[in-house]
Parts: structure tokens; C-alpha cells; sequence
């Protein structure tokens, strides 16, 4: 009866080990993912500002174009 509850007891054990180290791996997962997510934002938003900056730049290219024709 002890040797069954110690195999009992291994099992469990061996199941929570099996299940934290599941859960770390998701969790691990999961923060890449953010962190690559948020890195994707950033470049989104610095292409936006980009292309907003070189719109500007235009304006103030073809309002001097017109001033010296």
C-alpha cells in the first residue's frame, strides 16, 4: 500500500512538473508574441509619421515651386 502511494504520489508530481513546464513554454510564447506585436506597432506608427512628415515636405516643395515660376 505505501509503494502505491508512493508511485501515486511520483505520478502526481511528475503530472504538475509536466504541467507547469507547459504552462512556462505558453507564458514564454505568449510574451514573443507581444513583444513582436508591439514591435510591429512601433514600425507602423514610425512608417505613419514618415509618410506624414514627407507629405509635408511636399507641400512646402510645390508652395516654393509655385512662388519661383
Amino acid at each position: 500500500m505505501a509503494r502505491e502511494q508512493s508511485q501515486s504520489h511520483q505520478l502526481e508530481s511528475q503530472n504538475a512538473a509536466t504541467q507547469a513546464a507547459a504552462a512556462l513554454a505558453l507564458n514564454m510564447k505568449l510574451q514573443s508574441n507581444t513583444s513582436k506585436n508591439q514591435t510591429r506597432t512601433i514600425d507602423l506608427e514610425i512608417k505613419r509619421l514618415d509618410a506624414t512628415q514627407a507629405g509635408e515636405l511636399l507641400s512646402i516643395v510645390q508652395v516654393r515651386a509655385l512662388m519661383f515660376n
